[in-house]
């Protein structure tokens, strides 16, 4: 397992938590600092590359990806 914190929003004039989120991912047991941190650097990616569009006008939109705002919005819909 391996954790990260990744900053979404530039947090300038805001609370130092504003737009930073926790980022978790397993990979192979006994996989090297090199390739953890290539798969770091690959979800973090793909986690940056959600944040368009905001996720407004949800009240956590600088901590939420886009993807997950949608998700919420369908299982709303089907309760």
């Amino acid at each position: 397992m391996a954790s990260w914190y990744l900053r979404l929003r530039d947090p300038s004039g805001r609370d130092p938590l504003w737009g930073l989120v926790r980022v978790e991912v397993s990979d192979q047991p006994g996989a090297s600092p090199k390739r953890i941190g290539e798969r770091a650097n690959e979800v973090s990616r793909w986690v940056l590359a959600e944040a368009l569009p905001l996720a407004l006008p949800d009240g956590r939109w600088d901590k939420m990806v886009y993807g997950i705002r949608d998700c919420e919005e369908f299982l709303r819909a089907i309760q």
